[in-house]
């Protein structure tokens, strides 16, 4: 059987583990929030200004046929909006596959802790009784 401190040590470096992966856990979830509002807030404002500019070109230069094709480029320089970019949908969907992965692995340690803990108490009463 091993000893108590050799699975204490054990132990020690699962829960270290744990902890590195719960905090990289943290900081992708925030991140996908974070980005997910900054360009969703950013698309807002961009399209907000394009949407004015259109409207005061077409009101101060009405009846100018360049006024016209000016607009309709404008037009063209719509944001998208974050759910509808297949680079952003992307960068979404990995943080999310990440994220996934990072919490099966802590999953996984969180039972492979359990196990070493029940196995400590056992190595413990073991130790004890050769004494």
């Amino acid at each position: 059987m091993l000893s108590s401190y050799y699975l204490s040590q054990q132990k020690k470096g699962k829960n270290t583990e744990k902890q590195q992966l719960e905090y990289r856990k943290f900081l992708i979830d925030r991140i996908k929030v974070t980005n997910s509002e900054r360009f969703e807030s950013s698309a807002e404002r961009i399209n907000f200004r394009i949407t004015l500019m259109r409207a005061n070109l077409s009101a101060g230069l009405k009846g100018s046929k360049k006024s016209t094709s000016v607009v309709s480029k404008l037009e063209n320089e719509i944001e998208k909006y974050p759910s509808s970019d297949t680079k952003l949908i992307d960068v979404s969907s990995n943080l999310k596959k990440e994220s996934k992965r990072c919490q099966q692995r802590i999953n996984e340690l969180s039972s492979e802790i359990s196990s070493l803990n029940r196995k400590i108490n056992i190595a413990k009463e073991e130790e004890k009784n050769n004494k």
